[in-house]
């Protein structure tokens, strides 16, 4: 081989070699999943802080937008399941109950089920948190509900018969049981439907908690652009 051919050989190889090498960079950084830079609580096991995360990686972004129709035929159902099992009337489904639930799904996640969008453990269309999660399956449902607690698994759950936080997202209805059984924990009366300033107020008291970042005129105002987003 002349020295032009081989220099030639060589630039052909050197091409090749920086054309494989930007192949792997693309390959690595648009098709590897990212790390997500989260935070978790330290009271959580590094089993529960994987398994979140690997949630996280699966959830995070908006997939799918209900209907204000949806939202509302998600919530009916979820109440008159509660009642139904609890064999009570009046106590779970009510006007004011299903109002209160459409503001907060509106509120929590405009509608749109995924995993909490910055660092936090919130899963589904309503936002639940996992120890919240943890503590109503565990502790309120499973103790003051047993009833509630063994339908739930009948209905919702997998072939292994267990109810996992992961299922608060591939279920709208169990997200909004889950919901509803956190404003259950309230001793005082959920407002009137028609009265929604007051529906507020109990949100951020009962649901988001002075420790939540939403207010009062947040609730009005993610629902009101959740209303205006579908004419």
């Amino acid at each position: 081989m002349t020295m032009a051919a081989k220099r030639k050989y060589d630039g052909i190889k050197g091409l090749g070699f920086v054309m494989a090498l930007a192949s792997f960079a693309w390959v690595f950084f648009y098709l590897t999943p990212p790390d997500f830079d989260v935070s978790f609580p330290s009271s959580l096991t590094p089993a529960e802080q994987r398994y979140l995360l690997s949630l996280k990686k699966k959830h995070s972004g908006v997939s799918r937008t209900l209907t204000e129709a949806e939202a509302r035929s998600v919530i009916k159902n979820a109440c008159s399941f509660i009642e139904r099992v609890n064999g009570t009337k009046e106590i779970y489904d009510t006007p004011a109950a299903r109002e209160l639930l459409f503001g907060t799904a509106c509120t929590e996640s405009g509608l749109r089920p995924r995993f909490q969008d910055k660092n936090g453990t919130a899963i589904g269309l309503f936002q639940v948190e996992y120890a919240t999660f943890i503590d109503l399956w565990n502790r309120a449902i499973k103790t003051n509900h047993p009833k509630l607690y063994k339908e739930i698994k009948k209905n919702y759950a997998g072939e292994d018969k267990q109810i996992r936080f992961e299922d608060l997202q591939l279920s709208d209805e169990l997200c909004a049981i889950f919901a509803r059984m956190k404003y259950a924990q309230a001793k005082s009366h959920i407002p009137p439907a028609a009265d929604l300033e007051e529906q507020a107020r109990y949100y951020k008291k009962y649901y988001n908690t002075e420790l939540g970042k939403a207010s009062h005129k947040s609730y009005l105002k993610r629902r009101a652009e959740v209303l205006e987003r579908e004419k």
